[in-house]
């Protein structure tokens, strides 16, 4: 890898970072460049080189700071350890259209109308029911205590 394509990269890394409207995501940008950053590791340079690389092309943190070594390498750790079926995604644009809709965390189906509450859902409602005498107690007692206070404030 010549200086000229160490260049010639740390320039189209820069132009990644600009979108229209504004920047994209500093994680964005390593994930497209990642074959860059490995050809330049596998070359022998150092973090610190890497950055003196991208510092003389314009690139910053996304808050405007310089590059830090131990920011740019975990960036590029995390990104590297992404899935390659992750990396499809070029543009902001195909990075959108890309992301798959969030997975319910409920493992459990919902009761419906027409097949009531599930053997779980007793369980729970069981289990729940035995401390709310206690619950409330406690919550009473508080609470009169709270108005207790507050009367005696409000008097003084």
């Amino acid at each position: 890898m010549k200086d000229k394509i160490l260049e010639q990269g740390a320039q189209a890394f820069a132009e990644t970072l600009q979108v229209p409207g504004g920047r994209t995501s500093f994680d964005f940008a390593v994930r497209a460049h990642r074959e860059w950053f490995a050809q330049a590791l596998a070359r022998g340079l150092s973090w610190n080189h890497i950055i003196e690389l991208l510092r003389r092309v314009g690139v910053r943190r996304d808050d405007g700071r310089p590059l830090s070594r131990g920011h740019l390498s975990a960036v590029y750790s995390r990104q590297r350890a992404r899935r390659s079926s992750d990396i499809a995604a070029t543009t902001p644009t195909q990075r959108a259209v890309a992301k798959t809709p969030m997975q319910s965390v409920r493992t459990m189906p919902r009761p419906t109308a027409t097949t009531g509450p599930t053997v779980e859902d007793h369980t729970f409602a069981s289990q729940s029911s035995r401390n709310t005498a206690t619950e409330n107690a406690q919550i009473r007692s508080f609470m009169a205590r709270a108005a207790n206070q507050r009367n005696h404030n409000a008097e003084e």
